[in-house]
């Protein structure tokens, strides 16, 4: 009886703790579930969560194997190859590919200075080194006395197209001052026309494409020249080697010229803008002045540099075009292009002129888009040959004309033989002749008109729809002034001329 009662009891403690089992099933290595809350992995339960890998058998086995204690199959800690690109390990592009990528390669269009790739190491990218300072006068890279006097010594003046009177004369530069039987100050010679753009931006700036892209497309569109001007406040010094370069692959003497300026955005000394301002035919990235003796300052030490202003009234008119005798050398354009009205731009023109400046007009498309030479909008001008040196003699001699019929001309003579841009010393009767064509025949023209220096039609010749048109005006000079002369075309296209001046 006794051991009957031992029995019951121990089947009854058998039972509770049965019954206590079946609260929650006892996770145990065997049941082929590998439990982490247990502790269990490949060491301490194989059955469950399979044999551990072995190092050296090229599978780097998660919470067991690390780059410590395993660098066969793990890869050393901040090492090639262990998917972190670590530069304080020594690793780059060049030294670990696998983690870091591959460098960017020269060609690639990208000036990447981060790979160090330089004018030197990488031209094709970064552009062609300025050779201008070398010592060496390198034409095959456009150097000559106009680009690098550093390099080609200064340039003869006489044979540029204007007539010095401080050190030129009839007697001793006919080529600039003319034979000594018309007045003193008369440019003659035989000049041919071409049409250009000399206002024009790129992905350098707020444009599109590269500036070799632009070129191709203003010589496939049909101009003789471009000129770049990005904005100087974006053009970095990488970005203007590169433009130089690729305007010296662009450039054709004969067939078509492309070089490199750049757009300035001027600001008076307290903040005011005065208005946009383009640096042409320069070799320096010279610092934005501010203000404006700073900025004819500037320009008159940049021996080549020749100045134009952009697009008037907008966004100044450089406190209306106010003259500083700093600026009177290197300033030689004024755009009659651009936003504003006609009147606006008609006024602009004959203001600077009254104040003294002496300029002549120019007509450019200021692209921001993939039109470059698309529109009828070009600066004209009448220059000995296509080349770099002609069209920058051409600018500086004032023998431009703004073209809105990219396929017109205009020129205005004095006494027969000299030309618009001509300053003539000495008054009296004066025959002035004005010659107005067109390349395409049926492009005919209405009038011609010869105007004064407030900017009023003196005299006005009937065209007739001919082509060419050519008027003859005679006036009686009897005070220091200038005129300027005008062509309007049936189609409503407008050609404005270079002025001729008149000083006792």
């Amino acid at each position: 009886m006794r051991h009957l009662v031992l029995l019951v009891a121990v089947a009854a403690v058998l039972s509770c703790t049965a019954t206590v089992a079946q609260e929650g099933p006892e996770q145990t290595c065997g049941d082929g579930i590998c439990s982490l809350d247990d502790a269990e992995h490949c060491e301490t339960c194989p059955a469950d969560c399979g044999e551990c890998g072995t190092c050296g058998d090229g599978e780097c086995e998660p919470g067991v194997e690390t780059c410590d204690d395993c660098p066969a199959d793990c890869g050393a800690c901040g090492r090639c190859g262990d998917g972190t690109c670590d530069p304080a390990s020594g690793e780059d592009c060049s030294t670990c590919q696998e983690d870091c990528g591959a460098c960017p390669a020269c060609g690639d269009t990208i000036c990447d200075g981060a790979s160090a790739e330089t004018c030197v190491s990488c031209p094709q990218d970064c552009g062609v080194c300025d050779p201008c300072g070398d010592d060496t006068c390198d034409a095959a890279v456009g150097e000559d006395c106009t680009t690098c006097a550093e390099d080609c010594g200064a340039c003869d003046p006489c044979g540029d197209g204007e007539c010095d009177p401080a050190t030129e004369d009839c007697a001793t530069c006919a080529a600039d001052c003319g034979t000594c039987a018309v007045r003193p100050g008369c440019i003659q010679g035989s000049f041919h026309a071409y049409w250009g753009n000399l206002h024009a931006h790129t992905h350098y700036s707020d444009g599109q494409l590269t500036p070799g892209q632009a070129f191709a497309h203003a010589r496939g569109a049909g101009l003789d020249f471009m000129w770049i001007t990005d904005h100087r406040e974006s053009l970095t010094t990488t970005e203007w080697s590169s433009c130089r370069a690729q305007a010296d692959t662009a450039n054709d003497p004969g067939t078509f010229v492309a070089g490199c300026g750049y757009e300035m955005s001027i600001l008076s000394t307290d903040g005011v803008k005065r208005g946009h301002l383009n640096a042409l035919f320069t070799g320096t990235l010279m610092e934005k002045p501010v203000g404006m003796e700073a900025l004819y300052t500037a320009l008159a030490g940049c021996d080549p540099c020749v100045g134009q202003w952009n697009h008037p009234p907008w966004p100044g008119t450089f406190i209306d075009y106010k003259y500083y005798a700093a600026g009177r050398d290197a300033m030689r354009l004024m755009e009659l292009s651009g936003g504003g009205t006609w009147d606006e731009k008609w006024n602009a023109y004959f203001t600077a002129l009254r104040n003294g400046w002496r300029i002549s007009p120019s007509a450019n498309e200021d692209n921001h888009s993939e039109n470059w030479g698309d529109s009828a909008r070009a600066t004209g001008l009448w220059a000995t040959e296509l080349t770099r040196v002609a069209i920058r003699q051409a600018v500086r001699a004032r023998r431009t004309f703004s073209a809105f019929d990219d396929t017109a001309s205009i020129q205005l003579k004095a006494d027969e033989v000299c030309w618009m841009g001509s300053v003539l010393q000495g008054l009296g009767a004066t025959a002035l002749t004005v010659a107005a064509r067109d390349r395409q025949a049926a492009d005919a023209f209405k009038r011609i008109e010869l105007c004064g220096a407030n900017g009023q039609v003196l005299a006005t010749h009937a065209c007739n729809a001919a082509n060419p048109c050519t008027a003859t005006f005679t006036r009686n000079v009897t005070a220091a002034t200038f005129f300027v002369a005008q062509a309007i075309q049936t189609d409503g296209g407008r050609l404005v001329s270079g002025p001729i001046w008149f000083v006792p």
